[in-house]
């Protein structure tokens, strides 16, 4: 599985462009990333009660890097928003660094970051 996928992201790689990602997805990753963070405006009541602290830009770049793979071993050439929700899962959950009462509350990581994912209307 490994060699499966060092060899398709170096297809990636000498392949594709950021083409692969429409704006608007980069849009939807930044609000990820930004409402991840609890000093943000953007931060829902949750992230602000149960977050000490939140993602970087370097989740951003994973989330999308992730994002690109997976819809490439999907056989699909462009990225969309549930990629970036299923790969936003290992990007960022040793990326929050919760609080205690989100620990006594028993609320996980995982938790916050499907809230965060959630498709909004």
């Amino acid at each position: 599985m490994i060699n499966e996928i060092i060899k398709i992201s170096l297809i990636y790689f000498l392949s594709f462009t950021n083409k692969a990602i429409n704006k608007i997805i980069y849009t939807k990753i930044s609000e990820i990333i930004l409402k991840s963070n609890p000093e943000s405006d953007l931060a829902p009541d949750y992230v602000k009660q149960y977050v000490r602290y939140g993602s970087s830009p370097r989740g951003a770049q994973a989330i999308v890097l992730s994002s690109k793979i997976n819809a490439l071993i999907n056989g699909r050439y462009n990225v969309s928003y549930d990629d970036v929700k299923e790969m936003s899962k290992s990007a960022l959950r040793h990326r929050l660094i919760l609080n205690f009462e989100a620990v006594t509350d028993g609320i996980s990581e995982e938790e916050i970051i499907n809230k965060i994912t959630e498709r909004q209307p």
